[in-house]
């Protein structure tokens, strides 16, 4: 057991101080020992934003990009600091949009005149496929498969492949 601090006593913080309450008798904030954080608002902007552009998730993203702090730092900040881990939040989502655009897109871009159309169609599909059931997987009330009111049947939000004529099924 630590003996009991003196009354005005600018040794350290106690076990019961936190960031906030770390104060000297006269008011100033006391240095807390330890390293400092590099954490910054525009470092905190620079990960979502990375998050945002990303196709992976956030501890694989951090552990890809060697110009940011590893997964287990930034864990930390979203448990001690509310606000990052609402901006956090927030990119993940647009992450999850993001990732169905690139999805639709994928399908959209297949030259379907071109002699290997029904490969890169299926590849295409096999990619966004991916992409929707991960969507659906991390946000499912706003990615999942979704109750017909009526019918009471989960309709599937898949990827279809409609052919707008005869030639083009048979190719």
């Amino acid at each position: 057991p630590q003996p009991p601090r003196a009354k005005g006593s600018v040794r350290g913080p106690s076990p019961n101080d936190t960031q906030d309450e770390a104060l000297m008798p006269n008011g100033q904030k006391r240095a807390l020992p330890g390293r400092p954080t590099k954490y910054s608002r525009s470092l905190a902007d620079e990960i979502c934003a990375r998050l945002e552009a990303s196709d992976t998730g956030l501890a694989r993203m951090l552990d890809e990009a060697p110009d940011l702090p590893c997964s287990k730092t930034v864990w930390t900040w979203m448990a001690a600091k509310p606000e990052f881990s609402q901006k956090i939040a927030e990119a993940k989502e647009r992450q999850l949009e993001s990732m169905q655009y690139r999805g639709v897109e994928l399908i959209d871009g297949v030259d379907c005149a071109a002699s290997h159309a029904s490969v890169a169609l299926a590849q295409a599909k096999a990619s966004a496929e991916a992409r929707f059931k991960l969507a659906a997987k991390i946000a499912p009330r706003k990615y999942g498969r979704q109750l017909d009111a009526k019918s009471g049947d989960a309709g599937d939000r898949g990827v279809a492949i409609v052919y707008l004529d005869e030639q083009d099924r048979l190719a």
